[in-house]
């Protein structure tokens, strides 16, 4: 156990300074792959390379606003219930949710936990659940679709319906993903009605089989 938790700790701390120094060398790594590739080809990827890294940029972007207005709504709400350390639950909130779910599952446990300890079971704690409720519908149904898919450019549905697949696929990993995964089939969706019809996976691609056939005079 203590050695597990120091691991933790250590991964803690390392993962940050690993992410900068390739974040600092981003872009000769990004040459070193596109080195890799067959120089036909390499226009084509650098440019869908470049398209996916906006869109994750813009979804991160997206998820950091999002987070930060979770976190207002949620001090918001519990200092109007009464919570103690209203704001600070929204601040701990805000922080946690850049990853989808976690910083509103977080909001609600510390929120019911001071509300049980300064009032007890009553009508405070059902207040805490239905703001809770309130802002988990108001997060999955307009927040996220509208601001987290506009950063991307995809429709507020697309989102939708990429968060119920990934969540039914791969639960909790499929949530974080989502999203920029939706976003990247999209960049190649509008090549595929090109691309098939001249794959060897498209019927008749690559003509009759046995060779071009011979019409008798």
């Amino acid at each position: 156990g203590l050695t597990g938790t120091l691991g933790s700790l250590i991964g803690l701390l390392v993962v940050p300074v690993i992410t900068y120094y390739a974040l600092l060398e981003f872009d000769n790594i990004k040459a070193w792959f596109l080195k890799l590739v067959p120089v036909e080809y390499q226009e084509a990827v650098e440019a869908k390379v470049s398209l996916i890294n906006a869109l994750v940029a813009g979804f991160i972007r997206g998820q950091l606003i999002v987070a930060v207005l979770l976190g207002i709504l949620y001090a918001i709400g519990f200092s109007l219930i009464g919570i103690d350390m209203a704001i600070g639950i929204g601040m701990v909130a805000g922080m946690l949710g850049i990853i989808p779910y976690v910083g509103s599952a977080v909001a609600l446990a510390l929120a019911a936990g001071l509300c049980l300890l300064q009032y007890g079971v009553d009508l405070h704690l059902l207040f805490v659940v239905g703001w809770y409720a309130l802002i988990q519908t108001l997060e999955g149904l307009l927040l996220t679709p509208r601001i987290v898919g506009r950063s991307v450019g995809i429709h507020p549905v697309a989102v939708i319906v990429g968060l119920l697949i990934g969540g039914d696929l791969l639960g909790f990993l499929g949530l974080i993903v989502a999203v920029p995964v939706t976003a990247i089939a999209q960049v190649f969706a509008p090549d595929l009605p090109e691309a098939l019809p001249t794959s060897a996976l498209y019927p008749g691609a690559a003509g009759p089989p046995g060779g071009p056939q011979r019409i008798a005079p």
